[in-house]
């Protein structure tokens, strides 16, 4: 009798130890833990950055910046600082659609958010000469 008891206090044991180390929850938890601190970190700050705004000024030269990266949620201000009207408009194999529907007068502006990551090209519609991108993280 005390060795059937020994017997199946010990396969008892066994499965205890066994669901320990291989239940699938523990493995989830040990994926959690198992990055580094400067992953850890990059991924928080990515969390926690706040949308923000960035200008593209149009000039009599062109746009500047002609190449501006921000992150999703980012607005982006077009600013007419020339002494002429300008249309900004997405090119038309870009993701995502955009551009001002009528042109923006001298010291008017324009501005959107960019909610799809990817690289936007957009150009003057009153001047296909003039030009940009912008990245989107």
């Amino acid at each position: 009798m005390k060795k059937q008891y020994y017997i199946i206090l010990s396969l008892i044991v066994l499965v205890i130890i066994l669901l320990f180390f291989f239940w699938p929850k523990q493995a989830v938890q040990r994926n959690l833990f198992s990055s580094t601190p400067k992953e850890n970190n990059t991924s928080i700050s990515r969390l926690s950055k706040a949308p923000q705004t960035k200008e593209i000024t149009y000039t009599d030269e062109g746009f500047s910046p002609s190449v501006l990266s921000l992150n999703i949620g980012d607005t982006v201000i077009f600013k007419n600082k020339s002494k002429k009207d300008f249309q900004p408009i997405g090119d038309p194999k870009n993701k995502t659609l955009f551009g001002a529907t009528s042109p923006i007068p001298a010291n008017g502006e324009y501005q959107l958010v960019f909610q799809t990551p990817g690289e936007y090209g957009y150009y003057d519609e009153l001047n296909k000469a003039v030009f940009g991108v912008i990245v989107v993280n």
